[in-house]
């Protein structure tokens, strides 16, 4: 296995700059539970070159005036790099993150189309709209000005998909970046440094450099941020935004989720075990959108908690790096003892094990795929986000009690609703509380807005929506000549 030395160096205001300190991650491969690398840590002074670099930029509209075109151009050098990056990629997925190379390459190529979307979403924008006001005969100019520098933090179980979203549309807004990626998926951040500096971004316009909490918090912190955007943990996401009232800075916060599933007594089975056991168990359930939670009608509760335990355990528990490798690790030791401690603990409240329910007997960060039944709504088991590869499966009788145990939860990020009858499914999607939501699926559409609602966060991500968050909105008042004059100019522009 490769011996990793990450970040050696880190592009700040697109520069390669040594670090100010010595404090190091040391990297720990979930599937064999050794040390296989390290990556240096941005510390404070790191992160206050980084905003200064920014800051001058944004002050000085070196990106922000840049002609759309041109600053696609760059966008499109950044993705041209990555794409010859994606064997590195697969392999530090199953290295550095556990992830089976069987589902990893898909994901990494898909993420690529973030690139091209942020171009498309700012053409969309690009264009002020002049809107005549009947009361005082003025035109409001609406346009879109960048927020300033964003702070861009992300988490260990996609740095490199999530890296590319948040970086790419807020650069195509206008915004100078700091990407700050956790320790644990920072070498797949790394091959994004590389592409930024590849790209030869103007001087302060973006920096990627890993840090912990301090690093974060510093940087969250800072006067001369004017949004952060953020996936991780609720309890991160609650610190952020307390820090980002000090200074009203804007924030965009997604967060956990413990997304139900309800299966309907129509439901076509197959269309359920189709999607339900990625659903419930994909990446080790350490996915924000995992259906941790499975509602099922009691007509047909016995026969798919059957067919669901046939199909859990026939997942593959193995090296990530094997093509055979269907279920992987978690990501580290300690989360490995939270996910048994949990479940330890629902089985002594009654929980039922149907399969799994311990950790996995061999080298590295293993559970077993876990499905729980005589749980109730209340338990902890139910409503806080394990992250790890547990579901659970209650009863219901009708519709209004799906809906009312589905609802629940502190979370609202994602679920799914399995029935033959479309329009039952559709007015039942709009009775669950929550941000996306899947009609005979699992997963949403990318070029839709996805986030979440109450703890599950604020703020969307994807979509025209998701680069919206980055703009402000600037209501200029024209009289009659400045409007024509204007009017003149976008017609001449447009030809």
């Amino acid at each position: 296995m490769s011996r990793y030395r990450g970040f050696e160096r880190f592009l700040i205001g697109s520069q390669w700059v040594e670090p100010s300190g010595t404090d190091v991650h040391v990297v720990v491969s979930p599937g064999s539970g050794q040390e296989i690398g390290t990556v240096r840590l941005a510390g404070q002074t790191d992160i206050d070159k980084a905003v200064d670099a920014a800051y001058r930029a944004h002050e000085s509209r070196i990106w922000v005036d840049l002609p759309i075109e041109q600053k696609a151009e760059k966008i499109r050098a950044a993705r041209a790099y990555c794409e010859g990056q994606i064997d590195r990629l697969v392999e530090l997925s199953a290295n550095e993150l556990g992830m089976p190379v069987r589902q990893s390459r898909g994901r990494h190529q898909a993420a690529l189309t973030f690139f091209d979307q942020a171009i498309e979403h700012a053409r969309a924008f690009a264009q002020p709209e002049l809107r005549l006001d009947p009361l005082t005969q003025r035109s409001g100019l609406i346009s879109r000005e960048p927020v300033g520098v964003v702070a861009a933090i992300t988490p260990f179980n996609g740095p490199f998909s999530m890296g590319i979203n948040k970086a790419a549309n807020a650069l195509m807004a206008g915004c100078p970046v700091i990407l700050k990626p956790s320790p644990e998926g920072a070498l797949h951040t790394e091959v994004l440094a590389e592409a930024f500096a590849a790209a030869d971004f103007p001087a302060g316009v973006i920096s990627v450099l890993p840090g912990g909490r301090d690093a974060g918090s510093r940087l969250v912190a800072h006067p001369h941020v004017g949004m952060v955007t953020f996936t991780g943990s609720t309890v991160g996401g609650r610190a952020i935004a307390k820090s980002c009232a000090e200074n009203f800075t804007r924030s965009s916060l997604e967060l956990g989720g413990k997304s139900a599933a309800i299966i309907c007594a129509d439901a076509d089975l197959d269309t359920v075990m189709t999607y339900l056991p990625i659903g419930s168990f994909g990446n080790a359930g350490q996915v924000c959108v995992t259906l941790s939670r499975i509602y099922v009608h009691r007509s047909l509760f016995d026969t798919l908690v059957e067919r669901l335990r046939l199909a859990v355990e026939q997942l593959v528990a193995g090296d990530p790096a094997d093509q055979d490798t269907t279920h992987g690790p978690i990501i580290s030791r300690s989360q490995l003892d939270r996910i048994n401690g949990m479940v330890q603990a629902a089985i002594k409240d009654g929980a039922k094990v149907v399969t799994g329910g311990s950790i996995l007997d061999r080298p590295g960060f293993y559970f077993a795929p876990t499905i729980l039944t005589n749980v109730t709504n209340s338990m902890p088991i139910v409503q806080e986000e394990v992250f790890g590869p547990v579901a659970v499966m209650l009863p219901f009788d009708d519709d209004d009690e799906a809906v009312r145990l589905a609802n629940d939860s502190h979370f609202g990020l994602h679920g799914a609703i399995f029935t033959r009858d479309i329009e039952r499914g559709i007015d039942l999607a709009k009775r669950v509380k929550t941000g996306t939501l899947a009609l005979n699926g699992y997963g949403m559409t990318s070029n839709g807005p996805f986030g979440g609602t109450k703890w599950s966060g604020w703020g969307r991500e994807f979509g025209p929506e998701g680069m919206d968050d980055f703009f402000e909105l600037k209501n200029t008042s024209l009289d009659a000549a400045a409007a024509a004059w204007w009017e003149s100019r976008r017609s001449v522009t447009a030809a």
